[in-house]
């Protein structure tokens, strides 16, 4: 059985021969088991926290005398539910930084109001994971964790540069953004202002 492997960091495959990576899975490279689990350190985590930077993955059987067409047109769907499995096997997030919850908002609006906000990203804080919302008039956001609590994002740490500092920026280092909960009431106040 040959294996793919998985960049949860850049969210695509490993090409062949190590050469960059592709959200295709017909141009992932193919590696037999013992070389794909040496190329990949299951400590090494992705920057922002979702979980292992690369994944080994395997393929379906490759020795198959045949596959039906829908076999093959299901292929894409299989790999990437392995991926997410294996993602998520080692304590990471797998879902891919385009990919829409809505539940969080849903369960503390009404859902007529819910086309008023867009979906802009998701954050991992802790064992938390934050989705972003703004909304469609004001443009404010509200963030809210998978149970619906509330939370802001305040900087802390040195204050922010001016950007055109001719300093060299050593007074700004070691600035960091720490996540607060928030009452949920006010919350949606400050978005909707």
């Amino acid at each position: 059985m040959t294996h793919l492997i998985w960049s949860n960091e850049h969210r695509s495959w490993w090409r062949a021969s190590v050469a960059g990576y592709t959200a295709d899975v017909w141009h992932a490279g193919h590696h037999a088991a013992d070389e794909a689990t040496a190329r990949v350190s299951p400590n090494i985590r992705t920057s922002d926290g979702r979980g292992p930077k690369d994944v080994v993955v395997a393929a379906p059987e490759l020795d198959a005398d045949t596959f039906t067409i829908t076999a093959i047109r299901r292929l894409p769907d299989l790999l990437e539910r392995r991926a997410r499995e294996t993602v998520e096997a080692a304590g990471g997030i797998a879902r891919h930084g385009g990919d829409p919850n809505w539940k969080p908002l849903e369960s503390v609006l009404p859902l007529d109001e819910c086309g008023n906000w867009m979906w802009m990203s998701f954050q991992r804080h802790g064992d938390r994971i934050i989705e972003a919302y703004k909304h469609h008039d004001t443009r404010g956001y509200l963030h809210l964790d998978q149970g619906g609590q509330a939370w802001r994002f305040e900087p802390t740490g040195p204050e922010e540069c001016d950007p055109w500092c001719d300093k060299a920026h050593e007074h700004v280092k070691g600035r960091q953004v720490v996540a607060t909960q928030m009452d949920l009431a006010d919350a949606l106040k400050w978005a909707r202002l």
